[in-house]
């Protein structure tokens, strides 16, 4: 692991556009695993440090930093702290296309602790042939009522996450939801209706078993 945290240092800012402070060194680690909590070796991981503009990216972007898991799926990359307004942002990305490839972003300053971030709970990979497109049909039995919000409970295959919410407006809900999620589960699909007569909001779940389809279609009525 020392090699490739070396050799991303010596790699660091060929072209920086972003200024760093020069004594201060931030580190971030983690683990890689799979849905079955085993360990993902030998698998890429770069940092990037984004200038952000109100919780959206800016136009300049550095690789600060880059190395492999090792054979437990873990790993460390020690990186200059980069001054002003920045967001990170730690990629895993697998070369020989067997599990997804996932981002963590938004990344503050704040959420290292002792100049550590640790990214473990954030980093589990699905396998490419293991993930299913969900597409929940919102059937719309009721004229007078309307969805304001779904989320589903099991294990999902996003490919990018966030370590802070990002500001988004409330979502409107176009006749279908989408999701990606590993296949052979069950799922727990939350959501919440507002009558647009009464003005009230009423919370609902449904469970659904998924299989091995590589595409499953669901209906909800409401």
């Amino acid at each position: 692991m020392k090699k490739y945290l070396l050799y991303a240092l010596g790699l660091f800012c060929l072209s920086c556009t972003i200024q760093y402070e020069g004594d201060t060194r931030l580190v971030a680690n983690g683990q890689l695993l799979d849905r079955n909590a085993n360990p993902i070796p030998n698998l890429d991981i770069e940092i990037w440090a984004y200038t952000d503009y109100n919780g959206s990216y800016g136009n300049s972007s550095d690789l600060i930093s880059l190395t492999k898991t090792n054979n437990l799926g873990e790993f460390e990359m020690v990186f200059p702290k980069a001054k002003g307004n920045i967001s990170y942002e730690i990629k895993a990305l697998d070369n020989t296309y067997t599990y997804q490839n996932k981002t963590v972003s938004n990344i503050k300053a704040f959420n290292f602790v002792d100049y550590t971030f640790s990214s473990t709970n954030l980093f589990t990979l699905i396998e490419i042939d293991d993930i299913m497109q969900l597409t929940i049909i919102l059937n719309n039995v009721n004229t007078e009522n309307q969805i304001i919000d779904i989320s589903i409970d099991g294990i999902l295959a996003k490919n990018h996450v966030y370590a802070n919410p990002i500001e988004e407006p409330e979502p409107y809900y176009y006749g279908s939801y989408y999701e990606t999620v590993a296949k052979n589960q069950t799922l727990i699909i939350h959501y919440d209706v507002r009558n647009n007569n009464t003005q009230t909001v009423s919370s609902f779940q449904e469970i659904l078993d998924v299989s091995d389809e590589d595409i499953y279609e669901y209906t909800l009525n409401y």
